[in-house]
């Protein structure tokens, strides 16, 4: 599906940041198929979002066919401390969590505020019932739907078609001073800008759009927040060595990338085991920098 403008505000004012061959996604017995992509970055509002998406229709089918219990890992993210830091420190709070899966996070706290939970696959809502969690199956059903203190959208965020109007619906949702915690993608990483369309966040038919410092602004702006807070920080946990091991490769590659026709990279490509580095053409996997972003919102 083209996608002819801004998914966030409607603008047909972009610029290209960088494109990618399409690629395949098999899951279960089914093959999605990620047409090829540019990353756009709208100069109005300043989101990042892919031309072409899988049909709305299609993408359903692709949520339905998942494993959600391949996104709940044995330990918590990065970004996922943070947030049970905060809500550590509070008492008694309604706490939503939007897109919740079986409510890995929230079911943590079923005895320290009231949590609810919402999500699209009916399967893992089902999961997140039996741990205590009060499950919105519907909720459009705003009048029938309490006010929360907090609304967490964790890893919810870059996989929405209409972003801004998502975070304008939990927004009308929360309690006066309540708080929006909003986990994703951090655009401006150095790692991600290099080369957006080939960053692995994008890599997945899943991941439609990011954010940046310019679309938090134009959110404080657009809906009368305060950022009263953002974190930095890797989605993915790692040792030292692992840590250093993906740093070197990358920037291995980028230093290749910017200089193929310089002496250096001509010297090593005369070195017969190092010589292969000099034909990388896509950057390697690198999830291990501060590519993600915590913000917590409020009106």
């Amino acid at each position: 599906m083209k996608i002819n403008e801004c998914i966030s505000c409607g603008s047909d004012q972009n610029i290209n940041r960088s494109s990618s061959e399409g690629f395949n996604e098999v899951i279960g017995m089914r093959t999605f198929t990620q047409d090829a992509y540019s990353i756009l970055e709208c100069s109005n509002c300043g989101l990042y979002y892919k031309d072409h998406v899988i049909d709305e229709s299609v993408l359903n089918e692709y949520y339905n066919s998942f494993d959600f219990k391949a996104w709940q890992p044995v330990a918590n993210y990065p970004t996922e401390d943070i947030v049970e830091a905060f809500l550590f420190s509070k008492e008694g709070l309604k706490v939503l969590d939007y897109g919740c899966s079986e409510g890995r996070l929230i079911s943590k706290f079923v005895n320290k505020h009231t949590c609810y939970g919402y999500d699209i696959d009916n399967r893992a809502l089902a999961i997140a019932k039996a741990k205590g969690i009060e499950v919105v199956y519907d909720i459009s059903q705003t009048e029938n739907t309490p006010k929360f203190d907090v609304i967490i959208l964790s890893d919810v965020f870059e996989h929405s078609l209409a972003p801004t109007k998502l975070i304008g619906e939990l927004l009308a949702m929360l309690n006066k001073s309540g708080t929006l915690i909003i986990s994703t993608g951090n655009a401006d990483s150095k790692a991600c800008q290099f080369d957006m369309a080939h960053f692995w966040y994008f890599q997945t038919i899943q991941h439609v759009c990011m954010l940046g410092s310019k679309y938090i602004k134009f959110l404080e702006s657009e809906f009368k927040l305060t950022v009263l807070k953002e974190r930095f920080c890797s989605h993915y946990k790692a040792s030292i060595k692992q840590k250093l091991f993906y740093k070197i490769r990358f920037n291995l590659f980028r230093f290749i990338h910017k200089n193929r026709k310089g002496m250096i990279v001509g010297l090593i490509s005369n070195i017969p085991f190092a010589r292969k580095i000099t034909k990388w053409k896509v950057q390697p996997y690198y999830p291990f920098s501060k590519d993600h972003v915590v913000l917590f919102l409020q009106q």
